[in-house]
């Protein structure tokens, strides 16, 4: 009840960002201690008249009055102290977090990112690398070292050797030995962010600068560059080779691809070929199905013939790769979408891989130069003699001399940090372990410190900076204590309340009168012979009143299938669809052909009106009883607490409001 009652509350009181519209602050009214601005007001009202049908044509007159009442019971939830609960406190602050995500992020680089990745998901790369690993654990000359031995790698290709050579040679990728580095065709999402953007920004035949990734440093050579085919669905039949296999075992594997493929040339099932014969058991069971796929995802031997397929159904003559031998049927294929529809996916992916920290960085950049960062790099030296990967661990740098410095190690918006708060900040990070160079993880343990200092100062002033952040928090507080106080002076006391429920019945009793009904004998018969029985029973019935014991002694309550079913039922008047009004008597009957067969509807009472048990209708008078005490707490409300109304602005308002087009 809880969740669906609070999406109604923040439905119905969200606010509304009204563009281009000036601040307004003024006071509209005074509602015991809480004054709500103009602003305030029109937001609401303007955000319920566009989404909720029941303000849709409502004066704004009305409007005031459901809003008035609205914040009357917030106000006494306050003076209650239930916003001072550490329950309510806690959901809050959760509720903030969640609101608090979209203003703690750099959409516009995040957008940026995300058109980035569809327009190069539109074309499909063919490059070659070469991979030299480290660079993380080396100090700054061993890094100097390792980047001008790729530079020399790089001079020697552009020299007139061969890449594939040079890359069976020297690279650490142990693909290379055998392919020269070649990675075949791949596209957006299938390489760390920093490789793929080097691949993306080279043209065709050249080979890059170095890129460094978290593997190391490498060399790319784009071989060609292809429209996207989009995405295929095929079904294989697969005959494994597993590496090692001897000759004898590889040529009778390739004799018996070649058996199946002929079956399936003489018109045999694919589906069931592959279920009986294919070494991929887990596509097997489904006739060989795979799932959908593009670039990328499958060897290029396979991913080769399968694009190479030019119509559903169509299937491949044997294809070889590495794992064996393989016939490809196609089962469909589809081409890249467009951005609006694949916005969603491709945000997901951003979102949730390595290029996410490009627009965190770009935030924090952001929040950097507004804030007037300035920071001093020297105070850092000791850190960086201090502490080393080992030292972290065993907290052995904090003894160190020099990190007790009380200068200014950074600023921002007036707020000044020495290295005692960064020391302060390290020696909380528990479990922390970092590879790199001294420098390398103190740089990481700095900015992580600034970071979260600065993003924290953002996030304690988003009220001040952000007024929709304000209203929408502010919306979600009242609507959290109007079902606080709403459940415990009306929800929870209507049930819990027996007494009170009780006495408000025994007021109101007859409003829970029951409508006349009418009770009746059904009897369904099949032939006619049952037919002209039931009449002449009907006649001996008239003298025993039509009760239903006369007619069980004929017709018990199990009886065999073909033989007259009789049931006694009851409904209200109006739902009684057999007779006409002016024919509804004690005795009636009436012959009946329907679907289910042949029935004879016999009236043997009629039921007055009368006022029902509480039992049979306690949810209705428990519904009742929750609308009583609401009516009688909103009374109280209006009695306790002195409501002031600025008519002067609330006119002017009306003005405005009525010049907005809909």
């Amino acid at each position: 009840m809880r969740t669906s009652f609070f999406l109604l509350v923040i439905s119905l009181f969200q606010f509304y960002a009204l563009s281009a519209q000036p601040a307004d602050d003024a006071v509209l009214m005074e509602i015991g201690s809480q004054k709500v601005s103009i602003r305030e007001f029109e937001r609401i009202y303007l955000k319920n008249r566009n989404v909720g049908d029941e303000v849709k044509e409502m004066p704004i007159d009305e409007y005031l009055d459901l809003f008035i009442t609205f914040k009357l019971k917030v106000v006494q939830a306050e003076e209650l102290g239930y916003d001072t609960l550490s329950s309510f406190i806690k959901e809050l602050k959760g509720y903030r977090e969640q609101l608090a995500k979209p203003y703690l992020t750099n959409q516009k680089a995040i957008d940026r990112l995300i058109e980035e990745a569809w327009e190069r998901s539109q074309k499909d790369i063919h490059a070659s690398h070469i991979l030299i690993k480290g660079g993380n654990n080396l100090n700054t000359k061993e890094q100097e070292d390792l980047y001008n031995k790729v530079i020399n790698i790089r001079e020697r290709i552009l020299a007139g050797e061969s890449f594939t050579t040079v890359a069976k040679g020297t690279s650490d990728d142990p693909s290379a030995k055998f392919n020269g580095g070649d990675l075949g065709y791949f596209t957006v999402f299938q390489m760390v962010y920093p490789f793929e953007t080097a691949a993306y920004n080279t043209p065709p035949g050249e080979i890059s600068m170095p890129v460094k990734s978290r593997f190391g440093y490498h060399l790319i050579k784009v071989l060609d560059t292809r429209p996207s085919r989009g995405e295929i669905k095929v079904a294989h039949i697969m005959i494994a080779t597993p590496r090692g296999s001897s000759q004898e075992e590889t040529d009778k594997a390739g004799q018996e691809i070649i058996k199946i493929y002929e079956m399936l040339q003489q018109g045999e099932d694919f589906a069931s070929l592959a279920k009986e014969h294919s070494d991929d058991y887990r596509s097997a069971k489904n006739g060989g199905e795979l799932p959908w796929f593009g670039t990328g995802k499958m060897i290029p031997d396979f991913d080769k013939a399968a694009f190479a397929l030019t119509k559903n159904g169509e299937i491949s003559k044997p294809v070889k790769t590495p794992y064996g031998w393989h016939i490809i049927k196609r089962i469909d294929i589809r081409k890249p979408v467009s951005l609006e529809k694949s916005r969603e996916a491709i945000e997901r992916k951003v979102l949730s891989g390595d290029r996410i920290e490009v627009a965190k960085k770009e935030f924090i950049d952001q929040l950097k130069e507004e804030y007037s960062f300035k920071s001093d790099s020297s105070l850092l030296q000791p850190f960086y003699k201090a502490i080393t990967d080992s030292s972290l661990a065993s907290r052995q740098w904090m003894n160190a001399s020099g990190l007790e410095n009380q200068g200014t190690l950074f600023s921002f918006a007036s707020k000044e940090y020495s290295p005692i708060d960064l020391k302060t900040y390290i020696a909380a990070q528990k479990g922390i372990k970092l590879a790199g160079t001294p420098r390398q993880i103190v740089d990481k343990l700095y900015y992580d410190f600034v970071r979260k200092e600065i993003i924290g100062f953002e996030k304690g002033r988003l009220e001040d900076k952000y007024p929709e952040f304000r209203y929408l928090l502010k919306e979600y507080h009242d609507g959290m204590l109007l079902f606080e106080i709403s459940d415990n002076k009306v929800w929870s006391k209507a049930s819990e309340d027996s007494t009170g429920l009780q006495k408000f019945y025994k007021a109101h009793a007859k409003d829970y009168m029951s409508e006349e009904a009418v009770q009746y004998l059904q009897f369904s018969f099949s032939t006619d012979k049952q037919e002209k029985e039931l009449y002449k029973l009907l006649r001996k019935g008239a003298k025993k009143k039509h009760k239903l014991s006369f007619y069980r002694t004929y017709y018990p309550a199990d009886t065999v299938p073909g033989s007259v079913k009789l049931e006694q039922k009851e409904t209200y008047l109006p739902e009684f669809e057999y007779f006409e009004a002016t024919d509804i008597k004690k005795g009636k009957y009436k012959k009946i052909n329907d679907n289910e067969g042949s029935k004879l509807i016999l009236i043997n009472k009629l039921i007055d009106p009368r006022i029902m048990d509480i039992d049979e209708i306690r949810g209705l008078v428990t519904s009742d009883y929750q609308d009583y005490l609401k009516e009688k707490w909103e009374e109280s409300l209006r009695k306790e607490y002195e409501v002031k109304v600025n008519n002067e602005l609330l006119e002017e308002l009306k003005l405005k409001i009525g010049n907005i087009k809909q």
